[in-house]
């Protein structure tokens, strides 16, 4: 459930021109919330490729739950890694990147691929985190 609220935040966050536009306390909220993007974005990264992680070692049991539910999952946490490294990108590359040249070339090429794209995964993060909390309550 709780991947649910954060994937929708996060695409709200990536995609702001397309909630602004419809209610002014959206805005309002959005604008306060904008100030921590990055860190935002540096924790969703890190709890997604955790949770990536955590997935694949536990397999067996995934194996066990019903089908739609391990995709919703994995969509899930692809997504969350995405909108991470769109939303933390700043501190992804000062904490994580800047230590090896190669990996900062690397990750400002991956970035800016995403970037143009932004707007559709945070439309994307929407859809699957409303979809993730309506799975939640079924399974």
């Amino acid at each position: 459930m709780d991947y649910g609220i954060v994937l929708i935040i996060a695409g709200l966050l990536a995609a702001p021109k397309l909630i602004t536009g419809k209610s002014r306390q959206a805005e309002d909220l959005l604008k306060k919330i904008a100030p921590f993007q990055g860190w935002i974005g540096l924790v969703l990264f890190i709890w997604g490729t955790w949770g990536l992680i955590s997935f694949i070692l536990d397999l067996g049991w995934w194996m066990e739950t019903p089908l739609l539910w391990w995709v919703t999952v994995l969509l899930s946490l692809g997504i969350q890694i995405i909108l991470g490294i769109l939303l933390g990108f700043n501190l992804i590359h000062k904490y994580i990147l800047s230590k090896n040249a190669q990996a900062a070339e690397k990750g400002a090429a991956l970035h800016k691929k995403l970037q143009t794209k932004q707007a559709v995964f945070g439309l994307i993060g929407v859809a699957v985190g409303v979809w993730t909390l309506i799975a939640s309550f079924i399974w």
